[in-house]
């Protein structure tokens, strides 16, 4: 009972902390590419609740916003401080965005900060525009690295994919030799239930960079996760032998690059970053402590980077090796970015795609394309740099696209 009640507790918060239930928040933007967009996903939304709630979803959903963020009061000051934590709460009722990231805008763009839309209202917008059969597929990472190795992009090769704990023990691809691997689900996200796993000389396996255990503590690791879907095993891949500031002790640093595809038009370049993660970091907490690089979408030049935890300060060095890091032109970057167009012109019916590349010392690696990618990781470079960014005219025009298709007499 205890348990089932933290994991109702924990679903709430998750689901609250994305924004308002009707994806919109107190104030309406006064952008009409933005008042398109919450629009429509406030439509989606109202469209899945039963008919006879639709009149209570408003005022249901303004009460439980307006809760659920004086409940993040103190998580806004430990990002912005108690002087500014009523601000970034009142404006997260005002606009419908989560209070950790409206915060972390405050701090790290106080010029920009009130003038962006919500994460959640995005998020809709990339789900509903998208093709639904390639929106699929794009969640099933075996489906997209085979869909992508057979048009010559450049993805991991598949060691293992585990569809049952009886596969783990007798699986000659997992315990044959001494390897690192990476694990992770077919269907996760976030870096949910993923994991390094070194397989040593000894028998012995080593996981997340953690002292050498038994093979059967990774067996009963990989059968707890089996639990819930497939897995897929790859190789490890490195970045330290191209990345002269990349740390041989710390995860690969990713690179995302966001390709966006207007209708009618090529697969084109929107934006990108690099993330770096402390040495010794878990993948499960990828996302903790990590710093982020906007790159220049022109010329692939890394710019200082931001970490969420102190959005207010600026790294123009990876704090854990001193090396320097912004100012230097990015290794393989146009490589990267083909490779990554390549592959959205795949996925020509999802607008936006943000692809997690491996920059190796045999070229860019496509680990993965992403679709729920908010509004401030896509747009980091164009924050950074007080430039305009087309994404919220492209998706209010695919809106308007469907819109009017919509309206055709049949």
């Amino acid at each position: 009972m205890f348990g089932q009640r933290q994991l109702l507790s924990r679903h709430v918060r998750r689901v609250l902390g994305r924004g308002p239930l009707d994806a919109r928040g107190l104030i309406r933007p006064r952008d009409p590419d933005l008042r398109i967009l919450e629009d429509r996903a406030s439509e989606l939304v109202t469209r899945r609740a039963p008919r006879l709630l639709r009149p209570l979803l408003r005022p249901f959903s303004v009460l439980v916003w307006i809760l659920a963020c004086l409940l993040r009061l103190r998580r806004a000051a430990r990002i912005a401080g108690w002087r500014l934590a009523p601000q970034v709460v009142g404006h997260s009722i005002a606009r419908g965005n989560p209070v950790d990231e409206t915060a972390v805008l405050r701090m790290a763009f106080p010029g920009q900060w009130r003038r962006l839309p919500a994460r959640r209202v995005a998020n809709l917008m990339f789900e509903s525009l998208a093709d639904r059969a390639q929106y699929r597929m794009l969640s099933d990472k075996v489906a997209t690295a085979g869909m992508l190795a057979r048009c010559d992009v450049p993805v991991p090769p598949t060691i293992a994919v585990l569809d049952h704990p009886r596969d783990l023990p007798a699986n000659p691809a997992l315990w044959a030799a001494p390897a690192d691997y990476f694990v992770k689900p077919v269907t996760g996200s976030h870096g949910n239930d993923a994991f390094r796993l070194s397989v040593l000389a000894d028998g012995q396996v080593a996981i997340d960079g953690a002292p050498p255990r038994p093979a059967q503590v990774a067996i009963s690791r990989l059968t707890d996760i089996l639990r819930g879907g497939r897995l897929l095993v790859q190789p490890c891949l490195r970045s330290d032998m191209v990345l002269p500031f990349a740390s041989p002790d710390a995860p690969a640093p990713v690179l995302r690059v966001t390709t966006t595809h207007a209708r009618g038009q090529p697969p084109a370049l929107h934006g990108a970053y690099l993330t770096l993660f402390r040495p010794g970091q878990t993948v499960a907490r990828l996302g903790n402590g990590a710093i982020r690089f906007p790159v220049n979408p022109d010329t692939g030049l890394l710019l200082p980077g931001l970490r969420m935890a102190s959005p207010g300060e600026r790294h123009a060095c990876d704090p854990w090796s001193g090396r320097a890091v912004a100012g230097t032109m990015l290794p393989a970057f146009d490589d990267a970015v083909a490779a990554a167009l390549r592959a959205h012109a795949r996925f020509d019916g999802v607008v936006c795609i943000g692809w997690d590349v491996i920059l190796t010392a045999a070229g860019p690696v496509i680990l993965e394309g992403n679709v729920m990618l908010g509004w401030m990781l896509p747009n980091l470079w164009h924050l950074e740099t007080g430039t305009s960014s087309p994404m919220a005219g492209l998706l209010a025009q695919c809106v308007r696209h469907d819109n009017a298709r919509d309206q055709r007499p049949r």
